[in-house]
Protein backbone atom coordinates (compact mmCIF):
# COMPACT_ATOMS: atom_id res chain seq x y z
CA UNK A 1 0.00 0.00 0.00
CA UNK A 2 1.06 3.83 -0.74
CA UNK A 3 -0.04 7.28 -0.47
CA UNK A 4 2.07 9.32 -3.10
CA UNK A 5 1.41 12.91 -4.41
CA UNK A 6 0.31 13.63 -7.71
CA UNK A 7 -0.74 16.25 -10.41
CA UNK A 8 -4.05 16.34 -11.61
CA UNK A 9 -5.67 17.23 -14.51
CA UNK A 10 -7.17 20.65 -13.38
CA UNK A 11 -3.75 21.39 -12.32
CA UNK A 12 -3.82 20.92 -8.69
CA UNK A 13 -2.30 18.50 -6.71
CA UNK A 14 -4.10 15.33 -5.18
CA UNK A 15 -2.81 12.38 -2.92
CA UNK A 16 -3.13 9.10 -4.85
CA UNK A 17 -3.90 5.68 -2.66
CA UNK A 18 -2.48 2.92 -3.87
CA UNK A 19 -3.86 -0.82 -2.02
CA UNK A 20 -3.37 -3.90 -3.36
CA UNK A 21 -4.79 -6.44 -1.26
CA UNK A 22 -3.68 -9.98 -1.41
CA UNK A 23 -5.81 -12.15 -3.77
CA UNK A 24 -8.35 -9.09 -4.70
CA UNK A 25 -8.04 -6.10 -7.38
CA UNK A 26 -5.72 -3.31 -7.15
CA UNK A 27 -7.66 -0.03 -5.18
CA UNK A 28 -6.72 3.39 -6.86
CA UNK A 29 -8.15 6.68 -5.46
CA UNK A 30 -7.11 10.38 -5.20
CA UNK A 31 -8.08 13.04 -2.95
CA UNK A 32 -7.57 16.52 -2.78
CA UNK A 33 -6.06 16.47 0.48
CA UNK A 34 -3.44 14.41 2.64
CA UNK A 35 -6.09 13.61 5.49
CA UNK A 36 -8.55 12.11 3.55
CA UNK A 37 -5.73 9.97 1.74
CA UNK A 38 -5.43 9.07 5.02
CA UNK A 39 -8.64 8.12 6.28
CA UNK A 40 -9.44 6.05 3.57
CA UNK A 41 -6.78 4.38 3.56
CA UNK A 42 -7.12 3.08 7.39
CA UNK A 43 -10.67 2.60 6.46
CA UNK A 44 -10.24 0.44 3.75
CA UNK A 45 -7.56 -1.53 5.22
CA UNK A 46 -10.04 -2.37 7.72
CA UNK A 47 -12.83 -2.97 5.90
CA UNK A 48 -10.85 -5.31 3.88
CA UNK A 49 -9.95 -7.35 6.90
CA UNK A 50 -14.11 -6.95 8.53
CA UNK A 51 -14.64 -9.04 5.32
CA UNK A 52 -12.41 -11.07 5.62
CA UNK A 53 -13.79 -11.83 9.32
CA UNK A 54 -17.71 -11.53 7.61
CA UNK A 55 -16.51 -14.45 5.31
CA UNK A 56 -15.11 -16.78 8.34
CA UNK A 57 -18.01 -16.08 10.16
CA UNK A 58 -20.55 -17.05 7.36
CA UNK A 59 -18.99 -20.08 6.31
CA UNK A 60 -19.13 -21.59 10.38
CA UNK A 61 -22.72 -20.41 10.39
CA UNK A 62 -23.53 -23.00 7.09
CA UNK A 63 -21.19 -25.89 7.70
CA UNK A 64 -21.22 -25.73 11.33
CA UNK A 65 -17.36 -25.44 11.65
CA UNK A 66 -14.48 -23.45 10.82
CA UNK A 67 -12.61 -24.54 8.08
CA UNK A 68 -8.74 -24.49 9.37
CA UNK A 69 -7.47 -21.68 6.19
CA UNK A 70 -9.92 -19.29 8.15
CA UNK A 71 -8.68 -20.28 12.06
CA UNK A 72 -6.64 -17.24 11.95
CA UNK A 73 -8.55 -14.68 11.29
CA UNK A 74 -11.41 -15.50 13.62
CA UNK A 75 -10.50 -14.79 17.29
CA UNK A 76 -12.01 -16.84 19.96
CA UNK A 77 -14.87 -13.75 21.26
CA UNK A 78 -15.34 -13.81 17.19
CA UNK A 79 -17.13 -17.01 18.06
CA UNK A 80 -19.57 -15.87 21.07
CA UNK A 81 -22.92 -15.43 20.02
CA UNK A 82 -22.33 -11.58 21.47
CA UNK A 83 -19.64 -10.87 19.42
CA UNK A 84 -21.34 -8.50 17.28
CA UNK A 85 -22.99 -6.82 20.01
CA UNK A 86 -19.73 -6.27 22.15
CA UNK A 87 -18.02 -4.81 19.11
CA UNK A 88 -20.32 -2.31 18.19
CA UNK A 89 -20.60 -1.79 21.90
CA UNK A 90 -17.17 -1.03 22.23
CA UNK A 91 -16.75 0.86 19.07
CA UNK A 92 -15.72 4.46 18.92
CA UNK A 93 -18.10 6.98 17.45
CA UNK A 94 -15.29 8.27 15.58
CA UNK A 95 -14.21 5.12 13.79
CA UNK A 96 -18.29 4.67 12.92
CA UNK A 97 -18.64 8.45 11.29
CA UNK A 98 -15.40 7.64 9.32
CA UNK A 99 -16.72 4.44 7.39
CA UNK A 100 -20.02 5.70 7.15
CA UNK A 101 -18.13 8.55 5.32
CA UNK A 102 -16.60 6.25 3.11
CA UNK A 103 -19.75 4.41 2.33
CA UNK A 104 -22.18 4.44 -0.83
CA UNK A 105 -25.18 5.37 1.57
CA UNK A 106 -23.35 8.70 2.65
CA UNK A 107 -25.19 11.76 1.52
CA UNK A 108 -22.86 14.51 0.11
CA UNK A 109 -24.07 16.89 2.90
CA UNK A 110 -23.16 14.17 5.82
CA UNK A 111 -20.18 13.61 3.74
CA UNK A 112 -18.59 17.41 4.38
CA UNK A 113 -20.35 17.50 7.84
CA UNK A 114 -18.24 14.31 9.38
CA UNK A 115 -15.09 15.69 9.96
CA UNK A 116 -15.93 18.54 11.87
CA UNK A 117 -18.35 16.11 13.88
CA UNK A 118 -15.51 13.93 14.53
CA UNK A 119 -13.20 16.93 16.09
CA UNK A 120 -16.18 18.09 18.56
CA UNK A 121 -17.52 14.10 19.98
CA UNK A 122 -14.38 13.35 22.00
CA UNK A 123 -14.08 9.54 22.61
CA UNK A 124 -17.41 7.83 22.81
CA UNK A 125 -18.25 4.34 22.40
CA UNK A 126 -21.59 3.41 20.52
CA UNK A 127 -22.68 1.73 23.31
CA UNK A 128 -22.31 4.96 25.46
CA UNK A 129 -24.33 7.19 23.28
CA UNK A 130 -27.26 7.44 26.18
CA UNK A 131 -29.41 10.77 26.82
CA UNK A 132 -26.87 12.01 29.62
CA UNK A 133 -24.35 11.88 26.68
CA UNK A 134 -26.68 13.37 23.86
CA UNK A 135 -27.49 16.92 26.62
CA UNK A 136 -23.36 16.63 27.30
CA UNK A 137 -23.02 17.01 23.56
CA UNK A 138 -25.69 19.97 23.08
CA UNK A 139 -24.38 22.05 26.19
CA UNK A 140 -20.61 21.27 24.80
CA UNK A 141 -21.82 22.87 20.97
CA UNK A 142 -23.51 25.75 22.64
CA UNK A 143 -20.24 26.53 24.40
CA UNK A 144 -17.36 26.18 21.49
CA UNK A 145 -17.20 28.87 18.93
CA UNK A 146 -17.84 28.41 15.21
CA UNK A 147 -15.12 29.90 12.35
CA UNK A 148 -17.45 32.98 12.67
CA UNK A 149 -16.85 33.06 16.75
CA UNK A 150 -20.25 32.44 17.33
CA UNK A 151 -21.32 29.31 19.30
CA UNK A 152 -22.64 26.57 17.34
CA UNK A 153 -26.73 27.29 16.13
CA UNK A 154 -29.20 25.37 17.13
CA UNK A 155 -30.28 24.02 13.60
CA UNK A 156 -26.79 22.85 13.30
CA UNK A 157 -26.05 20.67 16.32
CA UNK A 158 -29.84 19.15 15.16
CA UNK A 159 -28.27 18.59 11.69
CA UNK A 160 -25.04 17.00 13.51
CA UNK A 161 -27.00 14.85 15.42
CA UNK A 162 -28.72 13.56 12.66
CA UNK A 163 -26.19 12.00 10.76
CA UNK A 164 -24.89 10.39 14.09
CA UNK A 165 -28.22 9.10 13.67
CA UNK A 166 -27.80 8.11 10.26
CA UNK A 167 -23.97 6.55 11.10
CA UNK A 168 -25.19 4.29 14.15
CA UNK A 169 -28.10 3.18 12.45
CA UNK A 170 -25.80 1.59 9.52
CA UNK A 171 -23.36 0.85 11.76
CA UNK A 172 -25.98 -1.51 13.55
CA UNK A 173 -27.35 -2.47 10.00
CA UNK A 174 -23.26 -3.71 9.17
CA UNK A 175 -23.06 -6.28 12.73
CA UNK A 176 -26.73 -7.25 11.74
CA UNK A 177 -28.20 -5.72 14.73
CA UNK A 178 -31.69 -4.28 15.52
CA UNK A 179 -31.60 -0.35 14.73
CA UNK A 180 -31.02 1.54 16.83
CA UNK A 181 -31.98 5.27 17.19
CA UNK A 182 -30.07 8.33 19.61
CA UNK A 183 -32.10 9.87 22.29
CA UNK A 184 -32.58 12.96 21.07
CA UNK A 185 -35.58 15.27 21.30
CA UNK A 186 -35.53 18.53 20.55
CA UNK A 187 -38.70 20.12 22.37
CA UNK A 188 -37.33 18.74 25.62
CA UNK A 189 -33.51 19.05 25.08
CA UNK A 190 -33.57 22.63 23.68
CA UNK A 191 -34.40 26.00 25.08
CA UNK A 192 -38.01 27.71 23.73
CA UNK A 193 -37.83 29.57 20.89
CA UNK A 194 -34.27 28.38 19.73
CA UNK A 195 -35.00 28.67 16.11
CA UNK A 196 -34.05 32.04 15.67
CA UNK A 197 -34.19 32.32 11.95
CA UNK A 198 -31.39 34.27 10.26
CA UNK A 199 -32.84 37.37 8.67
CA UNK A 200 -29.59 38.83 7.04
CA UNK A 201 -30.00 41.21 3.89
CA UNK A 202 -27.20 42.30 1.47
CA UNK A 203 -27.27 45.69 1.58
CA UNK A 204 -25.95 47.51 -1.88
CA UNK A 205 -23.37 49.11 -1.00
CA UNK A 206 -21.76 45.39 0.60
CA UNK A 207 -22.77 44.07 -2.84
CA UNK A 208 -20.37 46.86 -4.02
CA UNK A 209 -17.28 46.24 -1.22
CA UNK A 210 -17.93 42.14 -1.68
CA UNK A 211 -17.08 42.23 -5.51
CA UNK A 212 -14.43 45.27 -5.32
CA UNK A 213 -12.32 42.71 -2.73
CA UNK A 214 -13.49 40.13 -5.03
CA UNK A 215 -11.74 42.27 -8.17
CA UNK A 216 -8.75 42.63 -6.34
CA UNK A 217 -7.87 38.81 -5.68
CA UNK A 218 -5.25 37.28 -7.68
CA UNK A 219 -4.87 33.89 -9.13
CA UNK A 220 -6.95 31.54 -11.89
CA UNK A 221 -9.75 31.01 -9.24
CA UNK A 222 -10.70 34.58 -8.64
CA UNK A 223 -13.04 35.23 -12.08
CA UNK A 224 -14.71 31.84 -10.75
CA UNK A 225 -15.40 33.51 -6.84
CA UNK A 226 -16.80 36.29 -8.61
CA UNK A 227 -19.42 34.66 -11.24
CA UNK A 228 -20.27 32.10 -8.38
CA UNK A 229 -21.62 34.76 -6.24
CA UNK A 230 -23.71 36.50 -9.30
CA UNK A 231 -24.78 32.55 -10.00
CA UNK A 232 -25.94 32.52 -6.29
CA UNK A 233 -27.92 35.86 -6.43
CA UNK A 234 -29.70 35.19 -9.68
CA UNK A 235 -30.75 31.51 -8.96
CA UNK A 236 -30.86 31.14 -5.26
CA UNK A 237 -28.80 27.92 -5.12
CA UNK A 238 -27.15 26.65 -2.40
CA UNK A 239 -23.84 26.61 -2.65
CA UNK A 240 -23.20 22.66 -3.05
CA UNK A 241 -25.89 22.52 -6.14
CA UNK A 242 -23.34 24.92 -7.55
CA UNK A 243 -19.77 23.62 -7.03
CA UNK A 244 -21.14 20.49 -7.98
CA UNK A 245 -23.05 21.67 -11.13
CA UNK A 246 -21.43 19.72 -14.51
CA UNK A 247 -22.28 21.56 -17.87
CA UNK A 248 -24.31 19.01 -18.79
CA UNK A 249 -26.90 19.87 -16.03
CA UNK A 250 -27.83 23.12 -18.55
CA UNK A 251 -29.10 23.89 -21.34
CA UNK A 252 -28.45 27.69 -22.34
CA UNK A 253 -30.75 27.51 -25.21
CA UNK A 254 -33.92 27.01 -23.08
CA UNK A 255 -32.52 28.77 -20.12
CA UNK A 256 -32.93 25.53 -17.86
CA UNK A 257 -30.54 24.04 -15.33
CA UNK A 258 -31.72 20.83 -14.40
CA UNK A 259 -29.94 20.07 -10.67
CA UNK A 260 -29.68 15.99 -10.29
CA UNK A 261 -31.00 14.38 -6.98
CA UNK A 262 -27.20 14.10 -5.84
CA UNK A 263 -26.73 17.67 -5.27
CA UNK A 264 -29.72 18.64 -3.60
CA UNK A 265 -29.58 18.72 0.10
CA UNK A 266 -33.20 17.32 0.37
CA UNK A 267 -32.35 14.45 -2.18
CA UNK A 268 -35.24 15.31 -5.13
CA UNK A 269 -33.57 17.19 -7.88
CA UNK A 270 -35.14 19.90 -9.78
CA UNK A 271 -35.48 22.49 -12.89
CA UNK A 272 -34.54 25.81 -12.21
CA UNK A 273 -35.26 28.74 -14.80
CA UNK A 274 -32.28 30.99 -15.72
CA UNK A 275 -32.78 34.55 -15.82
CA UNK A 276 -30.72 36.71 -18.55
CA UNK A 277 -28.19 37.47 -15.95
CA UNK A 278 -27.84 33.91 -15.21
CA UNK A 279 -27.37 32.76 -18.44
CA UNK A 280 -24.47 35.80 -19.31
CA UNK A 281 -22.54 34.22 -16.12
CA UNK A 282 -22.85 30.63 -17.53
CA UNK A 283 -21.51 31.56 -20.88
CA UNK A 284 -18.67 33.58 -19.53
CA UNK A 285 -18.27 30.58 -17.67
CA UNK A 286 -18.32 28.57 -20.54
CA UNK A 287 -15.61 30.69 -22.24
CA UNK A 288 -13.39 29.51 -19.01
CA UNK A 289 -14.51 26.18 -18.97
CA UNK A 290 -11.67 23.07 -18.97
CA UNK A 291 -13.00 20.64 -21.65
CA UNK A 292 -11.26 17.37 -19.91
CA UNK A 293 -13.19 18.58 -16.94
CA UNK A 294 -17.50 18.50 -17.06
CA UNK A 295 -17.60 21.22 -13.28
CA UNK A 296 -18.48 24.25 -14.41
CA UNK A 297 -16.58 25.86 -11.22
CA UNK A 298 -13.75 23.57 -12.37
CA UNK A 299 -11.50 25.73 -10.45
CA UNK A 300 -12.83 26.06 -7.46
CA UNK A 301 -12.86 23.22 -4.26
CA UNK A 302 -15.54 21.42 -2.46
CA UNK A 303 -18.74 23.50 -0.78
CA UNK A 304 -16.87 23.33 2.61
CA UNK A 305 -13.94 24.78 1.14
CA UNK A 306 -15.85 27.19 -0.77
CA UNK A 307 -17.65 28.67 2.34
CA UNK A 308 -14.02 29.15 4.58
CA UNK A 309 -12.14 31.06 1.76
CA UNK A 310 -15.78 33.65 1.28
CA UNK A 311 -15.89 33.80 5.03
CA UNK A 312 -12.22 35.52 4.55
CA UNK A 313 -13.57 37.27 1.88
CA UNK A 314 -16.31 38.79 3.71
CA UNK A 315 -14.24 39.81 6.64
CA UNK A 316 -11.41 41.41 4.11
CA UNK A 317 -14.55 43.58 2.31
CA UNK A 318 -15.65 44.86 6.10
CA UNK A 319 -19.09 42.64 6.49
CA UNK A 320 -20.38 41.47 9.17
CA UNK A 321 -22.20 38.53 10.26
CA UNK A 322 -22.49 37.69 6.48
CA UNK A 323 -22.28 33.67 5.61
CA UNK A 324 -22.47 32.56 1.39
CA UNK A 325 -25.90 31.02 2.36
CA UNK A 326 -27.23 34.88 3.04
CA UNK A 327 -27.01 35.15 -0.51
CA UNK A 328 -29.52 32.54 -1.12
CA UNK A 329 -31.87 34.35 1.24
CA UNK A 330 -31.00 37.53 -0.81
CA UNK A 331 -32.21 36.19 -3.99
CA UNK A 332 -35.14 34.42 -3.08
CA UNK A 333 -36.39 37.82 -1.13
CA UNK A 334 -35.86 39.05 -4.67
CA UNK A 335 -37.37 36.90 -6.33
CA UNK A 336 -40.63 37.32 -4.47
CA UNK A 337 -40.36 40.99 -4.52
CA UNK A 338 -39.85 41.48 -8.19
CA UNK A 339 -40.97 38.78 -10.19
CA UNK A 340 -44.53 39.26 -9.67
CA UNK A 341 -45.61 36.79 -12.61
CA UNK A 342 -44.28 34.48 -11.02
CA UNK A 343 -46.44 32.48 -8.57
CA UNK A 344 -45.68 31.43 -4.88
CA UNK A 345 -45.53 27.74 -6.27
CA UNK A 346 -43.32 28.59 -9.06
CA UNK A 347 -41.07 30.29 -6.65
CA UNK A 348 -41.02 27.55 -4.77
CA UNK A 349 -40.41 24.86 -7.61
CA UNK A 350 -37.79 27.14 -8.57
CA UNK A 351 -35.80 26.73 -5.36
CA UNK A 352 -36.42 23.70 -4.31
CA UNK A 353 -38.77 24.67 -0.92
CA UNK A 354 -40.89 22.03 -0.19
CA UNK A 355 -43.68 24.35 1.89
CA UNK A 356 -44.50 27.68 2.26
CA UNK A 357 -43.20 27.90 5.85
CA UNK A 358 -39.60 27.00 4.05
CA UNK A 359 -40.27 29.63 1.92
CA UNK A 360 -41.51 32.46 4.38
CA UNK A 361 -38.60 31.47 6.44
CA UNK A 362 -35.98 32.84 3.38
CA UNK A 363 -37.65 35.77 2.16
CA UNK A 364 -36.88 38.47 4.38
CA UNK A 365 -39.05 41.52 3.45
CA UNK A 366 -38.09 45.04 4.71
CA UNK A 367 -40.79 47.26 5.46
CA UNK A 368 -40.21 49.81 3.22
CA UNK A 369 -40.06 46.97 0.39
CA UNK A 370 -43.78 45.84 1.03
CA UNK A 371 -44.57 49.89 0.97
CA UNK A 372 -43.11 50.45 -2.46
CA UNK A 373 -45.18 47.01 -3.58
CA UNK A 374 -48.15 49.42 -2.57
CA UNK A 375 -47.76 51.97 -4.97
Amino acid sequence: MSIMERPRKDGTMGWQVILRPRGGKTIVKTFSDRESADMFQEMTVQELAATRLRKALAARTTKGVVPIALKAVISDEALDPNFAQANYDNELLSKTLADYRLCSECKQKSFHAIPTIRKTIGDVKLGELKKRWVKQYIEHMRSVPTQFGKPYAHSTIQGYISVINCAVRWRAEEFDLNPVRIPFNKRTMFPRNCDNMRTRRLERGEQLALFATLKQMHGPSSRHYRLLMRLALETGARLQEMVLAHWSEFDLKKGTWSIPDSHVKTGFGRFTPLTPRARRVLRQLWAMRDTTNPRVFHLLGQADTVSTVFARIVRRAGLTDFHFHDLRHEAITQLVLKQRELTVNMIMSMVGHGSLAMLRRYTNLRPEEMVARLK
